[in-house]
């Protein structure tokens, strides 16, 4: 076992590939990272991105950026520490210029919905951005 440090760091493959631990620090847990397998440019997001379908609608990729809003928009704004917080990771993320986010729940964004939900992600109000709605002004 090997500790990632929080700045992240590079594991290289025996193939020559590289995986990135990309830090993703209170983007829904306090340790956590993405990981970018720079050779497919596939960045495995965890729950960054996740959506929560109704029985029988899941799709394996987002179609329609703006139709799967509803289902990612209650998890990010709940989950994530705040607007700061998702507007590094995704200037990080922009940095890689992945091709797809794959989170570990709902569907795969590639093409523009990679960049559709980046530009959305980079200016949620999320977490104690929303204090004052949770308990009142």
């Amino acid at each position: 076992m090997v500790p990632i440090e929080d700045h992240g760091m590079t594991i290289k493959l025996p193939s020559g590939s590289e995986l990135r631990c990309i830090p993703s620090h209170f983007m829904h847990s306090p340790g956590n990272f993405s990981l970018f397998d720079s050779r497919s440019r596939i960045l495995f997001t965890a729950d960054i991105g996740a959506a929560v379908f109704d029985d029988g609608t899941e799709t394996v990729f987002v179609e329609d950026f703006r139709k799967h809003l509803p289902l990612i928009e209650g998890f990010h704004t709940r989950y994530l520490a705040s607007n700061s917080v998702a507007r590094r990771w995704c200037t990080q993320v922009t940095r890689l210029n992945p091709a797809m986010l794959a989170p570990q729940h709902g569907a795969i964004y590639k093409d523009a919905a990679v960049k559709d939900f980046l530009a959305w992600l980079s200016e949620l109000r999320c977490g104690v951005d929303l204090l004052d709605q949770f308990y009142g002004a």
